[in-house]
């Protein structure tokens, strides 16, 4: 189906509440970033929730989720735009209990989250050991209007040897 018809089912199970639930779950994985979005505010919608404090709970190490799905809903917070985005990312990003791909996805939506208030952490994940958390903070970066860290650290991260920096730095 296209676009605009997967967005529009999206609203239309929101309104189903917990029966669309399970239909709203598989639409997280769609190929279309604005259809995913619509299905996670949905999901948030139907339990009378913003797509924060859904994420904060999907977040939580001690939650029975998956650590892909939880991936997917830090990705969902940065982009969903909610003042309360940057505490949560935050908190994820810092968790030890989370494996290297939820602390990079929380990383990675500071960007389009916090926007330049996110560059102090970004700058600690610039550090990191991990070439993963490395290019999570040069694609938070890409997300933030006019930064010039984000040029500056961009060309530093050329002189990478991770494939996965160096990656990151050319998008």
């Amino acid at each position: 189906s296209g676009l605009a018809e997967r967005k529009a089912a999206s609203v239309t199970l929101a309104a189903r509440g917990p029966l669309g639930a399970a239909e709203l779950e598989g639409r997280l994985d769609d190929a279309e970033v604005s259809v995913r979005l619509a299905a996670a505010r949905a999901l948030a919608r139907g339990e009378g929730k913003s797509i924060a404090a859904l994420a904060k709970e999907k977040l939580d190490p001690g939650a029975k989720v998956s650590e892909a799905h939880r991936a997917r809903w830090a990705e969902f917070l940065g982009r969903a735009g909610e003042p309360a985005c940057e505490a949560v990312l935050l908190a994820a990003a810092a968790e030890p209990r989370h494996d290297e791909r939820v602390r990079a996805a929380a990383v990675a939506a500071l960007g389009p989250c916090a926007g330049t208030k996110a560059l102090p952490e970004l700058k600690k994940a610039r550090g990191a050991k991990s070439p993963r958390l490395r290019a999570a903070a040069l694609d938070a970066l890409g997300a933030i209007p006019r930064s010039p860290e984000a040029a500056q650290w961009g060309g530093e991260a050329l002189k990478e040897t991770e494939p996965e920096v160096l990656a990151a730095a050319v998008r």
